[in-house]
């Protein structure tokens, strides 16, 4: 028999007093449980500093991390600055305390995971070694309880989300950690890839969000940010296209014109004023070929006949 797989798990807070103690009871719940968990508090305003006090009263092995420089709420460096600062916080929490494991984990908290999430990631990955890291599929939960997905072209059926991503120790230092870009979970993706690193979406392990992307900034805020960071990391207008074919011919999620034209709007905007890319040449390549963009179509379209028709909390 295997002995029990130990991971740490690390989640950036602000202002999270609705979905905080959701996430938290799902933490709870799991079969296999992090041996360290890190909610890092972004210098919240509401009631999640208590609910995350509470917590670490509750349960011994969750550890708060707060930050001490209050600063306006941003949807991309500040928000990497956060997660970075957790990450690197928690390594040496572990490091000091002879803490061992062999698996980091990332869960944002609006989400809420079913009891054997993280224990279903990390099997595959025991399993398979060739792999990097993992995530399970995202669906979006609403207030009536029924479940949607967002994107089914964005991902394929390949590419990792950014919550719920699960990595190897080893492989979370070869691909450099956690980046400090606008566009963390894509550029994260990249490296691996680039860096020849198998990384995986378990589209048959789910995990549930329980408000739409972009709604904390807004849906048109989120957008625009959205397509701002893709012309960061060097994403072409095909690619652009891509996506707004994907929200409204496609996955059609709620407000899809909006997030359409908002998505556009950033990315011209900067694409415009000639904005900063990411200095990392190979990342902009990466972005920029249309052969990734060509390899997600054929990647969706191949995993029609593979995925459940619904799927249960």
């Amino acid at each position: 028999m295997r002995s029990e797989p130990a991971y740490i798990l690390v989640t950036p807070v602000k202002n999270e007093e609705a979905t905080l103690p959701g996430l938290i009871q799902s933490i709870a719940n799991q079969g296999l449980r992090p041996i360290a968990w890190f909610i890092v508090d972004d210098c919240s305003d509401d009631l999640s500093p208590q609910i995350i006090s509470q917590a670490v009263l509750e349960y011994p092995w969750i550890h708060s991390i707060k930050l001490d420089k209050k600063v306006a709420y941003d949807i991309g460096r500040h928000v990497a600055f956060v997660y970075i600062t957790g990450f690197e916080q928690a390594l040496a929490y572990c490091e000091q305390n002879d803490v061992g494991f062999e698996y980091i984990a990332l869960a944002d908290a609006d989400m809420v995971f079913p009891e054997d999430y993280f224990a279903r990631c990390i099997d595959f990955l025991r399993d398979n070694p060739e792999f990097g890291f993992v995530s399970g599929r995202v669906l979006v939960r609403d207030a009536g309880g029924a479940t949607y997905e967002e994107s089914k072209i964005q991902l394929g059926d390949g590419e990792p989300s950014g919550t719920g991503r699960v990595w190897r120790k080893g492989a979370f230092a070869e691909t450099g950690g956690y980046p400090a870009t606008i566009s963390q979970d894509s550029v994260s993706t990249a490296r691996a890839l680039l860096r020849g690193c198998r990384v995986k979406r378990l589209v048959d392990v789910v995990c549930y969000q329980v408000r739409q992307t972009g709604e904390k900034p807004g849906l048109w805020n989120g957008y625009f940010n959205r397509g701002e960071r893709a012309y960061h990391v060097g994403a072409t207008p095909l690619s652009i296209f891509s996506s707004i074919v994907d929200m409204l011919f496609i996955s059609r999620p709620r407000g899809r014109t909006t997030r359409s034209v908002a998505l556009l709007a950033g990315y011209c905007k900067s694409f415009l004023r000639r904005e900063e890319q990411i200095d990392d040449i190979e990342i902009r390549r990466y972005f920029g070929s249309h052969k990734r963009v060509l390899r997600n179509y054929w990647l969706f379209l191949r995993s029609l006949k593979k995925r459940p028709k619904s799927h249960q909390p």
